[in-house]
C-alpha cells in the first residue's frame, strides 16, 4: 500500500521507473485516481508543483539535492526549478540513493539531468572550488578532474592543492567510478612535489653518497612514475570520452618529467660518480655487493632460510613489497641494496646469487653462458650446484611452488636448511610486452605476499 511507505521511497519509485511517458508508475497512478494524492505528496514534500511531468520532478528533486552543498551562484537562472525549503528532503532522498546498493541504478538518472540541463557547460565555467563539496552527480567528478589536469599540465596549481582536493574526493559517491582517474593525478602531485624539492639535487661527489640517497630517497619517484603508469593503464581499458585526451595529454606531461628530468639528471650525475670505481676496480667503494650475497647473507641465517629470487624486480619494487609485508605480517622487514653484477641480465645475476668460488662467460656457438665453478648456471644446474656448497639445499621455481599440495610442500622442503625459489612474473611480462610491466610489478607483489605467507604458515 502506498500509504504505508515512506515519501522519499514512493518518490525514489516513480522517479526510477523511466522518463514521464514511459513511466509504468504514473500510468498505474492514472489507472488508480491516484494521481492528485501522488503530486500532492510531491508538493508537500519537495516542493516541487510546477507540472505533473516526472522528468520536471526529476529535474527538481536533483538539484534541490545538489543545491544543499553547492553556492547558489553555480546555479544561478535555474531557481525556478529547484527549491531551498526543500532541499534538506531532496538530498537525503538522492544520497542515502547514491550511497546505497541500487547506486548504479541512478546513473542514467543523472546523466538525463546533466544533459537536459546543460550542466557540463555550466560546472565548466566555475572553479574547483565552487564544486568540491558536492557529489550528486558523476559529471561533477568529470570536471573536477579534467580541471585538475589542466591545471597540471600548465603548472596552474600547486601540487598540495592538487593532494587535497583528490583526498577530499575520495569519500564522494562516484570516487570508486574515477578511481584511477584520481589515483593517476594523484601520483602526478607527488612527482611534482620531489621534482621541486630536488631541483638542486644530483650533484653528489661519491658513489656510495648518491647509492644512499637513491636507496633512502630518489627511488620514490619511480614508485609514482611506476603507480601513475598502472592507473594509466587501468583507465584505457574504460572509455571516457570527457576525459580520455585530457588524461593522455597527462601521460605525456609524466614521461617528460621523468625521463627528461629525473632520469636524466640522475644517469648524468650516477655517470659521473662512478667512473673512477670502475676505471680501478669495477665496484663501487663501500657498497655491498650481489657476488658475495650466498656467503655475506645466506651462510649467516642461523637456521632454515628461504631466498625468493624474483628476476628483474627494481627496487622501488621491493621497497613497495617490504611496506606490503611489514603492515600485513605484522613482522619485522627490513630492505637492503647491492650492486648487481655487470652486465645487469638474468643469465649474470642468477649465477652471482649462487654460492660459487669462480664465475666465468663462456662463448659456444654465438652464445654466453655463465658458468658457476666450471658448471653451468642454468635452472636445471642449480639445486646441484647449491648442494655442492651445503647438502641440504634446493632449489625450485615459484610456480612449481605454488602448484604443489601442502603435504607435497611440507616434504620437499623437510629437512632443508637453505631453500631458494626462483619467481619471474616481472621478467617474463618484459619479454612480452614492455606495457604490461607495470601490472606485472604489482602481480608480482601479490605472488610474493602469497608465497611469503604459505612459508610462514605451512612450511
Amino acid at each position: 500500500m502506498w500509504c504505508k511507505r515512506k515519501p522519499e521511497t514512493i518518490i525514489k519509485a516513480v522517479i526510477s521507473a523511466g522518463a514521464d511517458l514511459e513511466n509504468p508508475i504514473k500510468m498505474d497512478l492514472l489507472r488508480y485516481s491516484t494521481t492528485d494524492l501522488f503530486w500532492s505528496l510531491v508538493h508537500s514534500t519537495t516542493g516541487f508543483n510546477t507540472s505533473e511531468k516526472i522528468d520536471d520532478l526529476t529535474n527538481h528533486v536533483v538539484l534541490s539535492a545538489i543545491s544543499r552543498t553547492m553556492s547558489s551562484d553555480v546555479l544561478s537562472g535555474l531557481e525556478s526549478k529547484y527549491s531551498d525549503i526543500h532541499s534538506g528532503f531532496c538530498y537525503d532522498l538522492i544520497f542515502n540513493w547514491i550511497y546505497g546498493e541500487d547506486k548504479n541504478s541512478f546513473r542514467n538518472i543523472a546523466d538525463y539531468v546533466a544533459g537536459n540541463l546543460s550542466l557540463l557547460d555550466r560546472f565548466n565555467s566555475f572553479e574547483i572550488k565552487d564544486l568540491l563539496e558536492t557529489d550528486v552527480l558523476p559529471v561533477i567528478d568529470e570536471v573536477i578532474l579534467s580541471k585538475l589536469m589542466y591545471t597540471i599540465t600548465n603548472r596552474t596549481m600547486d601540487s598540495d592543492s592538487v593532494i587535497r582536493i583528490v583526498e577530499k574526493r575520495r569519500t564522494s559517491a562516484w570516487y570508486e567510478d574515477y578511481t584511477y582517474f584520481y589515483e593517476g593525478i594523484y601520483q602526478v602531485a607527488l612527482m611534482n612535489q620531489f621534482y621541486e624539492s630536488h631541483l638542486n639535487s644530483f650533484h653528489h661527489v661519491e658513489a656510495k653518497e648518491m647509492w644512499n640517497a637513491y636507496t633512502s630517497d630518489y627511488y620514490q619517484m619511480d614508485t609514482y612514475y611506476r603507480d601513475f603508469h598502472i592507473a594509466f593503464s587501468t583507465c584505457l581499458q574504460t572509455l571516457h570520452p570527457s576525459l580520455d585526451d585530457s588524461f593522455k595529454d597527462l601521460a605525456v606531461y609524466v614521461e617528460k618529467e621523468y625521463k627528461n628530468w629525473y632520469l636524466d639528471q640522475l644517469a648524468s650525475n650516477w655517470n659521473n660518480v662512478i667512473e673512477a670505481d670502475l676505471k680501478e676496480t669495477g665496484r663501487f667503494k663501500g657498497i655491498p655487493q650481489q657476488i658475495d650475497f650466498y656467503q655475506d647473507v645466506v651462510k649467516k641465517v642461523d637456521g632454515k632460510v628461504f631466498v625468493i629470487i624474483s628476476d628483474a624486480m627494481r627496487y622501488d619494487v621491493a621497497h613497495s613489497l617490504a611496506k606490503q609485508l611489514e603492515i600485513e605480517t605484522k613482522a619485522d622487514v627490513d630492505i637492503s641494496s647491492q650492486q648487481g653484477i655487470y652486465p645487469t641480465i638474468t643469465k649474470y645475476g642468477m649465477a652471482a646469487l649462487l654460492p660459487h668460488k669462480i664465475l666465468e662467460a663462456v662463448e659456444n656457438n654465438g652464445t654466453t653462458k655463465v658458468l658457476v665453478d666450471g658448471h653451468s648456471s642454468e635452472m636445471s644446474d642449480r639445486d646441484g650446484i647449491l648442494k655442492s656448497y651445503s647438502e641440504n639445499s634446493l632449489a625450485l621455481k615459484h610456480k612449481d611452488v605454488m602448484s604443489m599440495k601442502r603435504d607435497d610442500r611440507r616434504a620437499a622442503v623437510k629437512g632443508k636448511d637453505i631453500i631458494y625459489i626462483y619467481h619471474d612474473t616481472i621478467d617474463a611480462s618484459s619479454h612480452n610486452d614492455e606495457n604490461s610491466v607495470f601490472d606485472a610489478c604489482d602481480k608480482a607483489i601479490s605472488e610474493i605476499k602469497n608465497l611469503v605467507n604459505v612459508i610462514c604458515n605451512e612450511l
